[in-house]
């Protein structure tokens, strides 16, 4: 009896291993020109050596995606024994992005500009922008503004995103008014 038992957990054990699902033999990453490979590895669910699984392989091109540095992933999975071989192919975005700003106001003031946004700054998914903007308008409303900003793409504890930026205003001709009576005339500088 004890023979027959060995013999069918034997068996079971065998037949429960070729069931196991197969290891992450390599993973290999196509068509980067910009992002730098450790971005895409930070965001890969699947590392080598783990237990290939479809799911975590979804989570993982969605992840990817939500970057907004990519037009397209397309992965590739080559299976043979107990292995797994995937290949990611990546369609990157152009991430320089020239926007042109014009704002026309009730007053009639207009406001007009240009930002210049770089979604994948330092290619590990930061976000840098420049913002130059000039007003000219009616009653004395005047001014100019530059405005710089830096987004540190998951900068602390691989979980938070830092964000550094500076501001310069400038407003010409603004009035003082007290007691309904004009006392001055000045301009008017932010930082």
């Amino acid at each position: 009896m004890k023979k027959i038992l060995f013999a069918v957990l034997t068996m079971f054990t065998l037949s429960a291993s070729s069931f196991s699902a197969p290891i992450v033999e390599s993973i290999e990453l196509k068509g980067l020109k910009r992002v730098k490979e450790e971005l895409v590895y930070k965001e890969l669910l699947l590392k080598v050596g783990d237990e290939f699984d479809n799911v975590k392989l979804k989570k993982s091109i969605r992840n990817l995606m939500n970057t907004h540095l990519f037009y397209k992933i397309k992965p590739e999975i080559e299976k043979h024994d107990d292995k797994v071989k995937l290949k990611l192919n990546f369609k990157e975005r152009y991430s320089l992005i020239p926007l042109p700003k014009i704002r026309l106001k009730s007053n009639g003031s207009v406001r007009t500009g240009i930002e210049v946004r770089d979604y994948n700054f330092r290619g590990r998914g930061d976000r840098a922008s420049i913002l130059f903007t000039k007003w000219f308008g009616k009653d004395r409303d005047n001014g100019e503004m530059v405005s710089a900003s830096l987004l540190l793409y998951k900068f602390w504890k691989n979980r938070y995103n830092l964000l550094i930026g500076a501001d310069y205003e400038k407003t010409y001709d603004n009035e003082l008014y007290q007691d309904k009576v004009l006392e001055s005339i000045y301009d008017f500088e932010n930082y």
